[in-house]
């Protein structure tokens, strides 16, 4: 059937099937231009390019300036869209200002919803990424870094990770290049190269990484771990793997550093202190039998008080300490 007209049918039977409705076409349909269903077009929308998918009411509903390659899903996705390409939206209302941005993809309701130009932004989850104007942040969950507005290079994950400051309602607008992971994860309005990890932590600004909470009451982390600037505890614990029992004289090795040795000898026994274990390392050694123990050098300088070496009585102890390349401090219960 050919027409040049409009066609107009009275039949308003409701189509529940390919075979059922007011009209049925048993083979393919082709149509050139944007078609719309129970009030929602399907087609390249206003766009008018052939590489741009526009699904829902309003769906990529701006006069195209060169958007191409935009895949729109849902009720205003991409509706404001002009010359911004490669954006991916999936929700109702998702992406709806984006005008000139790229290179977006954002799921979920409301989520990157007031992006005008900002580029490359990842948004999944209601409201994620919903005020930013900003580029290239990832928000994956509710509200996910919700208030951001030209804060930029984030990661949030989890429920409303990166969204308040501190007090859990101001909220977080200019972070950059942060990373929050964890539910209603907190941050400062500093924030550069700040990370904070878990439940309602809270960030201490930029260049800054905080793990956990006050609520945290134990951590632990596998393998040798390296700090390059202070370290600052409330309390040091030293756990058992941390106490090295010795029967006989014995060398220091690097993996003693930081830990108590026990000399459990009946006679007289020798520490010895080697050369080339790093500057820094330190460790307690505690006399535990009745044999003296005597703190010797190999290749080392053993500074002390008037030159005592050897611990003065069994239960006595000495620290060991370098505090130079091959040169340590020993100190304690020391006697000739």
């Amino acid at each position: 059937m050919n027409t040049s007209g409009v066609i107009t049918g009275t039949n308003t039977t409701a189509s529940t099937s390919s075979a059922t409705g007011a009209v049925i076409v048993a083979g393919g349909v082709g149509i050139a231009k944007d078609s719309h269903i129970n009030s929602q077009r399907i087609g390249v929308g206003l766009l008018q390019d052939t590489t741009n998918l526009a699904v829902g009411a309003n769906a990529l509903a701006a006069t195209i300036t060169g958007g191409i390659n935009n895949t729109a899903i849902g009720s205003g996705c991409g509706s404001g869209i002009t010359s911004g390409s490669q954006n991916t939206f999936l929700g109702y209302a998702v992406g709806t200002l984006v005008t000139t941005g790229a290179g977006n993809c954002s799921i979920g309701y409301a989520s990157l919803n007031q992006n005008t130009v900002g580029s490359y932004n990842t948004a999944m989850g209601y409201g994620a990424l919903e005020d930013t104007t900003g580029s290239n942040n990832t928000a994956v969950g509710i509200a996910a870094l919700g208030n951001i507005t030209t804060g930029a290079l984030n990661t949030a994950i989890g429920r409303e990770a990166g969204c308040f400051q501190a007090d859990g309602t101001t909220a977080l607008t200019t972070a950059n290049n942060s990373v929050y992971l964890g539910r209603d994860t907190r941050g400062t309005q500093s924030d550069s190269n700040s990370v904070v990890i878990g439940y309602q932590a809270i960030g201490l600004g930029a260049n800054t990484t905080v793990i956990g909470t006050s609520a945290t009451t134990s951590a632990k982390v596998w393998g040798a771990v390296t700090a390059a600037g202070t370290l600052t505890a409330d309390a040091y614990i030293l756990s058992s793997s941390g106490i090295q029992a010795k029967t006989a004289s014995y060398t220091l090795v690097a993996a003693d550093n930081g830990k108590v040795i026990t000399m459990n000898v009946a006679s007289a026994n020798t520490l010895t202190v080697p050369a080339s274990l790093a500057v820094g390392f330190n460790c307690t050694i505690i006399q535990i039998g009745a044999g003296q123990t005597t703190i010797t050098a190999s290749g080392t300088t053993l500074n002390s008080v008037s030159a005592f070496l050897k611990i003065s009585a069994q239960h006595g102890s000495a620290s060991i300490i370098s505090y130079a390349s091959n040169v340590y401090n020993v100190a304690g219960s020391l006697s000739a």
